[in-house]
């Protein structure tokens, strides 16, 4: 039999991306993938992977490194803006 997945994992990951996408899949992946550790980076900066020595990392939209491989663990996401009508009584529309 083979050997068994292991070391550690680094990843950079936007707070959001964290929040929607891997806060509730990485108790399975653990559970699945016992001996990798998984350290994680939560920061909007876009990150260069290969300089920052990461092994993945997670973007927003398109802002993907034309060098990097890269595919979409989403649909498109849809964004609002929201207020309240006395504040846009008072301030208007942006």
């Amino acid at each position: 039999m083979g050997h068994a997945a292991r070391g550690t994992r680094t990843l950079a990951v936007p707070e959001l991306a964290y929040h929607l996408l891997l806060v509730k899949h990485l108790p399975s992946f653990q559970r699945l993938y016992p001996e990798i550790q998984v350290e994680i980076s939560l920061t909007d900066a876009l990150s260069d992977i290969l300089q920052e020595e990461l092994h993945a990392g997670f973007r927003l939209g398109g802002l993907a490194a034309p060098d990097m491989i890269s595919f979409s663990l989403t649909d498109p996401l849809s964004t609002a803006v929201v207020a309240n009508p006395s504040y846009l009584n008072e301030h208007g529309r942006p």
